[in-house]
Parts: C-alpha cells; sequence; structure tokens
C-alpha cells in the first residue's frame, strides 16, 4: 500500500532520529557485499528440535530449543570472535515451555522477547516470556491476545519501539498484534490476506513496513505469498513471490540485516525452509526491497526443513544460519554456517 508523500516524511525523519538514538544500530563501515559462500563454525551443542529459534544482537546469536513439551530448556549464547558456545541460564523456565511455532525477538537493548508455541493440540496457549540480558533470567509476561501455533512470528520495530507478532496455525486461527513494551499491552491489528503456519516469518526493514511469510497453510499445496504490512494505514499488500518451486515451508526465516550493517538497509535475506512434501531444503534467496524482486545467493552446506523456527542471524559483520533440522539430514542438523 503506497504512503502519501507527508507521511514518507515525517517517517524518514523519525527513523533519522531512530538510528541516532537507538543501540541497535552500530553499523559497519561501507563496503562492497562479500561474494556469497558459506563457511563453517562452531556447530551448535544439539540439533535442531520442535520447539526452536534464534535472535541475533549484533554482537552474538542466541538460540532456544525445546526437544519435547517436557523436556529442560536449552538456551546458548554464540560468540562469534571466540566461535564458542555458551550455555545461559533455564531456571526460571518450565520444562517443555518453547514448543512450535517458538519465536524469538531483541528490543536493541538488554531484552529478548520469546513466543512460547503451541503444540497442535494445545487449544489455547498464550505464553509470552522476556529474557533480561543483563541479569540472565527469564520472566512470563503479559499472555498473546490469541493462541499460538506453527505459524508464530514477532519482530521488534525500533520505527515505533513496539513488537509484531503473527499468531496461530491452520488450527488455532490467525492474529496478527503488536506489543508495546512500556505499557505492557498487546493491541489486535488486521491479519495478513492468508492464514498462518509452518515457515510464517517477520523482519523489518529500517521505515513504516513489515514484511512476512505466512507459510505453507496449506500441507499439500506450495504457497509463495509474501506480503508488506503498512504501520501507518495498518494494511497488508502482496509483494513478488519467493522463487522457490517447493514453496516455505518448515525453518522459512527473513533477516533484516541493514540494522547493524549500512552494506544490507536495502534488502532482505530469506530461507524459504522445506518444500510441501517435506523435502528438505538448501536456498537461500536476497529481496530487493527497491525493486520487488528476488535472486538467488548461495546455496547453503547444510539443509533445512522440518522444525519452525527462525534460522538466519547477524553478528560481528557476518550473516550466519544455524541449521536446527534433524540429524538424519546433510550438515547433521546443528550446523552453523556464515557468508563470507
Amino acid at each position: 500500500m503506497p504512503v502519501p508523500a507527508a507521511a514518507l516524511v515525517v517517517q524518514t525523519w523519525t527513523l533519522a532520529l531512530v538510528l541516532q538514538a537507538s543501540p541497535l544500530f552500530h553499523h559497519h563501515a561501507a563496503a562492497p557485499l562479500p561474494d556469497p559462500r558459506w563457511i563453517d563454525r562452531a556447530a551448535c551443542p544439539k540439533t535442531g528440535a520442535f520447539g526452536e529459534a534464534l535472535a541475533s544482537t549484533g554482537d552474538a546469536l542466541w538460540i532456544v530449543r525445546d526437544a519435547t513439551a517436557t523436556s529442560t530448556p536449552d538456551f546458548w549464547r554464540y560468540d562469534p570472535i571466540s566461535d564458542l558456545w555458551e550455555s545461559r541460564d533455564t531456571s526460571t523456565l518450565p520444562d517443555g515451555v518453547f514448543r512450535n511455532g517458538t519465536a524469538l525477538a531483541w528490543d536493541g537493548d538488554r531484552t529478548i522477547y520469546a513466543l512460547a508455541g503451541a503444540r497442535y493440540n494445545d487449544l489455547d496457549r498464550t505464553e509470552f516470556w522476556r529474557y533480561d540480558m543483563v541479569g540472565d533470567f527469564w520472566l512470563q509476561i503479559e499472555s498473546t491476545l490469541g493462541p499460538q501455533g506453527a505459524g508464530n512470528a514477532l519482530n521488534y520495530c525500533a520505527w515505533d519501539g513496539k513488537l509484531y507478532a503473527i499468531l496461530g496455525s491452520r488450527q488455532h486461527g490467525t492474529t496478527f498484534v503488536r506489543y508495546d513494551p512500556a505499557q505492557g499491552s498487546w493491541y489486535e491489528l488486521t491479519p495478513p490476506p492468508q492464514k498462518a503456519d509452518d515457515g510464517s516469518s517477520l523482519a523489518w526493514a529500517g521505515a513504516g513496513s513489515l514484511y512476512a511469510f505466512v507459510g505453507e497453510y496449506s500441507e499439500t499445496v506450495p504457497h509463495f505469498d509474501f506480503f508488506e504490512y503498512d504501520l501507518a494505514s495498518d494494511e497488508w499488500s502482496s509483494l513478488a513471490s519467493v522463487p522457490d518451486p517447493g514453496g516455505v515451508g518448515d525453518g522459512a526465516s527473513l533477516l533484516w540485516a541493514g540494522a547493524f550493517d549500512s552494506r544490507y538497509t536495502g534488502s532482505i535475506h530469506a530461507l524459504s525452509g522445506g518444500a510441501v512434501d517435506e523435502t528438505p531444503s538448501v536456498l537461500v534467496h536476497r529481496y530487493s526491497i527497491a525493486q520487488d524482486s528476488w535472486s538467488a545467493m548461495a546455496d547453503l552446506t547444510c539443509e533445512i526443513g522440518y522444525y519452525n523456527g527462525n534460522r538466519l542471524g547477524f553478528a560481528d559483520g557476518f550473516i550466519y544460519c544455524w541449521q536446527g533440522s534433524r540429524s538424519t539430514y546433510l550438515g547433521s542438523g546443528k550446523k552453523l554456517v556464515r557468508l563470507e
């Protein structure tokens, strides 16, 4: 949906202030984009699992993981300088807290937020958590307005200081909401044009819009939908479809690295995830915001699929991908690679 010229002026001016004030934005010096090749780094301590997600904070990667609805949760911080994984505290988390559709988002300061997800037979699971990076503890906070599920996605928007979330699944229905951290309140918004399920993802790209995959809302037909959400008008519009014959599925991810590095301000990196027939994927895509077009990146050296949850992140000047898949997949399910 086009934004009026006057609104663009206000948004541009507001964004400039946000860029100056928010610690989320520590840009590296501009340089040509690197030749795309994926280089192995230290593998994650464990393979993927049914409740998992990755968040990046510019200086590190953070991963949560739960194998079952009764397992002890895993939580790691990856340091890109030392190439080491460190376990973080989960003592305030209940067993099995992270389930299908787990999603993480960093607020640009000291907090990582988490949608805890839900199994398909969890009728109305609405758990929402906050991790304090300084105090190293988790706290359950205000429940989401709608039931969660495989179609969850979460993203922080520095343009207005709010979090945006797609909630639900085919069985649970789809809700689109905004969370105000200052007020501790949720607000319901216009839902996306399609139902959300496996592979649902959100990305903010530095202005008054969010970009979204709604995922595999049919288990028999591939879906390629890619949408833009206008924050000012509360309206959705369709964009160029992702060029993957298998469609968007398990493990699909969106990353706007422009929040950390000025080389990437005009593009969004994406994994389309496993195909509708559950075939894993190695495909990586780059979306040009200005041209509304997709281009292919170098294939991954590991296969993505089977589990939902974001796999892409940015740390210390590099784009990373965590495999987070089954041990039988190419890469043994726990590989970590970065684009150099």
